[in-house]
């Protein structure tokens, strides 16, 4: 059942991904392409502007424009200015009152299609800062089946009994692979991140490169930054140093490089006392929500923290390592925000 709810969760994340980059790209894609379309007179009908006003007051400007051209003999009547339907901004005026009924114009017209025509071609600015938004958005949605992935139950996941978590069994060792997050989760918001700020410096102007080379250059440099926070991620959990370690025979336990340790300490099992689940509370704008933390209580009064998970995971989890190091197991109500 597990599996069957992570297949329609993917499916559906993969289909609104693909609806939101279709919708939003494509304008970019076209305004792209059309620089290379040949061009003709045209004759100006008409050109106007409305204006609309949203929710929090803000006003839209629309640049409304009509013309005639002729290809091969043939007339006919267009109305983009740009397939984005750039600008929203005063500037349309501008625009408008440089093109009145009558005055001519330069038409670009697709080659393969005569009726597919507009005033101003070749991606600009905003056409940029838009794909690199919506595509930050898109990484951000995946960020939901990447999650999901790692629930217990899972063909790739650890057994229900650990919550989850990966167990490696060597001989008398034990370990259990305790990333503090999923390698592809950290590439996935890494690489959102670095779309966001691509997308600002682009439509900033900053750069003296016409936005679509800008666009072209940012998107290899960002996914191959993302490509290489995912490996550098993805070796460091193989390297074991954020694995928790159980040895049977040496009774120790040498807890991961997570949650703020630097080093891979080593401490037997007889300084362990017990196993604890701290309730945490998080505060978000749309309401609270409680994660548990799985956490070792030492002997000299100091707590190691292990992991941060639903309520099921943390509870599975905790149980597996009390009857694994023969600790008693005790429930911490103090939550933590």
């Amino acid at each position: 059942m597990r599996l069957v709810l992570a297949v329609l969760l993917t499916v559906a994340i993969g289909a609104l991904s693909w609806f939101l980059g279709f919708f939003a790209v494509r304008e970019t894609f076209r305004q792209h392409f059309s620089e290379s379309f040949p061009h003709v007179q045209g004759t100006v009908i008409s050109s106007s502007v409305t204006t609309t006003r949203g929710r929090k007051g803000g006003i839209t400007y629309h640049l409304n424009i009509s013309y005639r051209y002729t290809v091969d003999g043939s007339e006919y009547t267009g109305f983009y200015y740009r397939y984005d339907d750039h600008p929203h901004d005063y500037s349309a005026y501008a625009i408008a009152n440089s093109h009145p009924a009558g005055s001519a114009v330069d038409v670009f017209y697709d080659p393969a299609d005569a009726t597919d025509a507009l005033l101003s071609p070749g991606a600009d600015r905003q056409d940029m800062f838009t794909s690199f938004i919506v595509l930050a958005g898109i990484l951000f949605l995946w960020l939901l089946p990447a999650r999901a992935a790692q629930q217990p139950g899972l063909p790739w996941t650890g057994p229900e009994e650990t919550g989850g978590v990966k167990v490696i069994t060597e001989m008398m060792v034990t370990r259990l692979r305790m990333p503090r997050f999923p390698p592809l989760a950290i590439a996935l918001v890494t690489t959102a991140i670095l779309m966001l700020l691509a997308g600002v410096v682009i439509v900033t102007g900053l750069l003296p490169t016409p936005p679509w080379d800008t666009g072209e250059c940012a998107l290899v440099i960002v996914l191959i930054c993302g490509a290489a926070v995912y490996a550098w991620q993805y070796m460091g959990v193989q390297s074991g140093r954020r694995d928790l370690i159980i040895d049977a025979g040496a009774q120790t336990v040498q807890l991961p490089l997570t949650w703020g340790r630097r080093e891979q300490t080593l401490v037997p099992i007889s300084q362990i006392r017990s196993v604890l689940l701290n309730k945490v509370r998080h505060r978000t704008k749309n309401g609270v929500y409680y994660t548990y933390a799985v956490i070792l209580d030492m002997a000299d009064g100091s707590q190691q923290k292990l992991a941060d998970l639903n309520q099921t995971r943390a509870d599975s989890l905790a149980t597996w390592l009390k009857e694994k190091l023969g600790l008693p197991e005790r429930f911490a109500e103090p939550a933590e925000d």
